[in-house]
């Protein structure tokens, strides 16, 4: 594990349970760029100044991105089947489209649904148990003034270039994700 700075007197040592976390994350980020060679070479022409082990974390989080994406995907689809609507993909989530008739038990009905059939259809070698996801209802708060028959204020546009939270490498064909259908 790479000195943290716990002995050079700024903070004191972790806790075991830190180190042995950081110790299998280490671990994990090893096994997981070891074993996708590509997405490893990509990451050592776009981080070709940086660390191995930096190399290494961003070829990580370019493949669990590709994770993320594909369970995502999956829920849509699993959505879609039910005769529910994904109306908004959200980070690691969605909004789920109201349906006349149906209620809160209803969409958690429809999660507990999806954790299911994530776990059945990502099956593998690899991972024989699929990939185990928890959901969950996260309530959004609502303002009614927001509501109004009133047109809104608009900002001015940003000056910002669509897509620049990925500008390192962004010539890189592998830095986009794929549009999801």
């Amino acid at each position: 594990i790479p000195d943290r700075g716990y002995n050079r007197g700024y903070c004191p040592s972790p806790p075991q349970e830190v180190a042995d976390f950081e110790s299998e994350c280490r671990v994990l980020i090893y096994e997981a760029t070891d074993a996708r060679r590509d997405v490893m070479d990509q990451a050592r022409q776009y981080c070709d100044k940086e660390t191995d082990f930096a190399q290494r974390k961003c070829a990580f989080s370019y493949i669990m991105g590709e994770v993320e994406d594909q369970i995502l995907t999956l829920m849509e689809e699993i959505a879609r089947e039910e005769g529910w609507v994904l109306s908004v993909l959200l980070w690691d989530g969605a909004y789920i489209r109201k349906r006349d008739g149906k209620g809160h038990d209803d969409v958690v009905k429809l999660l507990r649904l999806m954790e299911a059939r994530i776990a059945e259809r990502t099956r593998s070698e690899a991972c024989p148990g699929g990939v185990s996801v928890q959901l969950e209802v996260k309530p959004i708060a609502f303002d009614p003034s927001a509501n109004s028959a009133e047109p809104a204020a608009r900002k001015p546009a940003s000056k910002t270039k669509a897509g620049s939270k990925r500008k390192r490498g962004s010539n890189i064909a592998w830095n986009k994700r794929p549009k999801l259908s």
